[in-house]
């Protein structure tokens, strides 16, 4: 996995983006989706997210309305995997490192999951 980071880094094949830029990608009008199944899914989100498994987006792309879009999945490859093809098919994503794993494992996933 770290060597397949590393390759993404150097080639800047994927724009990547880290937990604490979720909202910034957001309110710049990126929308969230998450291509994990929908089981994994059923465990838990990014809030605001919409899931369109990795193997689907092909034939679910009619369903995305923007071009830009900020992607995750559980740790971070399948969600390099849709980018490129989200790339391929003329959208303009960025890959959330660390996926939603690191997101929930974080100061912004515990500020989204308190009670107000």
């Amino acid at each position: 996995m770290l060597g397949y980071v590393a390759e993404n880094i150097v080639s800047g094949l994927t724009k990547v983006a880290q937990w604490d830029q979720i909202d910034e990608y957001v309110d710049n009008g990126y929308t969230l989706i998450d291509v994990r199944s929908i089981s994994e899914c059923g465990r838990g989100m990014i809030p605001g997210a919409i899931n369109i498994p990795v193997d689907e987006i092909r034939e679910r792309q009619s369903e995305i309305t923007n071009k830009n879009l900020l992607v995750n999945c559980q740790v971070g490859q399948r969600g390099h995997t849709a980018a490129m093809l989200l790339k391929e098919l003329g959208f303009n994503p960025v890959n959330l490192d660390g996926g939603y794993l690191t997101w929930i494992n974080s100061p912004a996933a515990n500020r989204t999951l308190i009670p107000s």
